[in-house]
């Protein structure tokens, strides 16, 4: 134990000596790409205009780290571990018309299996494949999206969440929403993108697996700007529902949602709900997921905090919930002045804790084996060229 302890402190302390240089001040050069989800661009730009006529976009994104976990019964673990690598290509034309490609590494086994192709490695797959064609109408904006598209609340969510580098929603970790789906979205945003409406018809199967039942999923999420100021603030209620189904015998997977955003140039806050009517396949299991996050620059925009809560229920409200929660908190640099070209190049030093009751424990009955603590070094990094 006192060995990883040790072990534990090295990239605490590389991370002090990089957040140090990161609150250096530095002159940093103007950021070219706009409009990428989390970096608190305005809603008009991450919702799908063309930042530059004619151009093709390509983006690298890859967030790896280093985990050292201390369990309840003293077992420990450490390792390197890869989040997420995603490259794609965006084009976009003057005339609101464009296309993206972009693919994802993943683990080759799937659920609940030990291997996959070659043992288990990283591969990879389509995460999303879609073109879209809008026009606008004096204060309304049509937008209409076909092929693999984003799920419309991850991705509405996601446009005010800068701390996907340190983890992804619950709404996606959790099982609740897939991050996309084979369908059309039909886009509606008015007065400035104060009010944005997705109505989308997907299969309802996620994009790991293939239409398996006849019925469709309907979903429609609903975004409102009630706050924006001249400062750079916004204040933003979202809200979602699903009326689907998944599976050979068409399982009910309703969804119903919503959160409060809270966004400004130094800082964010959030906070949602989502509620499964309907889970992991099984028409008569229940989920219910609350999260809450908040960051803030405090020293030369390049140094600051940030904080995670989030709670996962199964069965709520009949007598057998199982639930478990993890809190994250601690501190960021970002980097972006010493590495000019990059779209966004972060450091996170985060502690974490997550605790579980009887039923969600991996030990039925006993609680603290659902327990953990664990140390993460986590690094984002972005990278794009426009032609």
């Amino acid at each position: 134990m006192a060995r990883l302890h040790r072990i534990a402190l090295i990239p605490a302390a590389l991370t002090g000596a990089a957040l140090f240089v990161a609150a250096i001040p530095a002159t940093a050069m103007p950021d070219p790409f706009p409009g990428l989800p989390g970096d608190r661009a305005p809603a008009a730009e991450v919702w799908g205009r063309p930042t530059r006529p004619g151009s093709l976009d390509l983006d690298a994104q890859i967030f790896a780290g280093y985990h050292a976990t201390f369990l309840a019964d003293d077992q420990t673990a450490n390792a390197f571990v890869l989040d997420r690598a995603e490259l794609g290509a965006a084009w976009r034309s003057p005339d609101l018309v464009g296309a993206e490609l972009r693919t994802e590494a993943v683990r080759a086994a799937g659920p609940n299996r030990a291997l996959g192709v070659d043992g288990d490695p990283l591969v990879l797959r389509v995460r999303r494949a879609w073109a879209y064609a809008g026009v606008a109408l004096g204060p309304v904006d049509l937008r209409f999206d076909a092929g693999l598209v984003a799920d419309p609340w991850i991705g509405g969510l996601e446009a005010a969440y800068p701390l996907r580098g340190l983890a992804p929603l619950l709404a996606e970790s959790g099982g609740l929403f897939d991050t996309s789906d084979l369908g059309a979205i039909a886009n509606i945003a008015a007065w400035q993108d104060r009010l944005q409406l997705a109505l989308a018809v997907t299969n309802g199967e996620g994009r790991s697996q293939r239409e398996q039942n006849e019925g469709k999923s309907f979903t429609a999420r609903l975004g409102v700007t009630a706050v924006r100021t001249d400062a750079g603030l916004e204040v933003t209620l979202h809200a979602v529902y699903r009326d689907g189904s998944v599976g050979v015998g068409e399982a009910r997977d309703d969804r119903y949602g919503a959160g409060l955003t809270l966004t400004h140039p130094d800082a964010t806050l959030g906070a949602t709900f989502a509620y499964a009517d309907g889970y992991a396949g099984d028409s008569d299991r229940k989920a219910l997921g609350v999260e809450g996050w908040a960051d803030a620059r405090l020293l030369w925009d390049a140094l600051g905090v940030a904080a995670r809560y989030e709670r996962l229920a199964f069965e709520p409200g009949q007598g057998a919930e199982a639930s478990r929660q993890r809190v994250s908190a601690g501190v960021f640099g970002d980097l972006d002045g010493v590495a000019h070209g990059l779209r966004r190049l972060r450091l996170y030093l985060v502690y974490e804790a997550d605790t579980a009751d009887e039923g969600a424990s991996p030990f039925p009955g006993v609680a603290e084996a659902g327990d953990a603590h664990r140390v993460l070094l986590q690094l984002e990094a972005r990278a794009g060229r426009v032609f």
